[in-house]
């Protein structure tokens, strides 16, 4: 930022220094490249901000799309579900990469913690065993027939399947809010601190 100010740069964004870095893709952080490519960004934040509001405190535990996911994510891998394994739309397939840190750093630690799985296509519902949460991000402008049939097969099978339907790209930026809320509320039914970093 120093550096920036004195070498004349054209805006320097400073973000808050107490949103830690994988809960921060709706700060500067994640908004700025988000501009930098082009994206609606006013869009995205629309988008989010619904989420925000459908995740209020007044809101219903079985109709708050935040609480309601780390209850589910908390609650199976207290029964040893603890997998949460994602399945993306082509469109989206890349949102993966970010759910798997924002889980991973953010409830793994003291013995336990959600294990992602992302990139992985879907299997034959015999090939998993009973530690797996399936969450599915539909991208409903992308076709993915043969995608949905598996994951349906998964759910007749008896595995847990979550299914969330996007319109279109800009509901990643819900998507990013619910995900962040959600990895809070499951880190705190594990029994940890999800905002901690001890091992970093």
């Amino acid at each position: 930022e120093q550096l920036a100010r004195s070498q004349g740069f054209r805006k320097v964004f400073t973000n808050p220094p107490d949103i830690g870095g994988r809960y921060s893709a709706l700060s500067y952080f994640g908004l700025v490249p988000a501009a930098l490519i082009g994206m609606d960004v006013e869009g995205l934040l629309d988008r989010a901000d619904r989420m925000v509001h459908a995740s209020m405190p007044g809101v219903p535990f079985g109709d708050n799309p935040g609480v309601w996911l780390g209850a589910v994510m908390g609650a199976l891998a207290r029964e040893g579900r603890d997998k949460v394994t994602l399945f993306l739309s082509p469109g989206i397939s890349t949102f993966g990469y970010w759910v798997e840190q924002l889980l991973a750093e953010s409830t793994g630690k003291e013995r336990t913690g959600l294990i992602p799985v992302e990139s992985e296509a879907p299997g034959d519902p015999a090939v998993y065993g009973q530690d797996r949460l399936f969450v599915y991000l539909r991208l409903d402008q992308d076709a993915a027939g043969e995608q949905d049939r598996r994951i349906e097969a998964l759910a007749a099978a008896g595995h847990p399947v979550v299914t969330f339907h996007l319109r279109d790209t800009l509901d990643i930026g819900g998507e990013l809010f619910r995900w962040e809320f959600a990895t809070a509320v499951a880190g705190i039914l594990l029994g940890i601190d999800p905002f901690d970093e001890p091992n970093v």
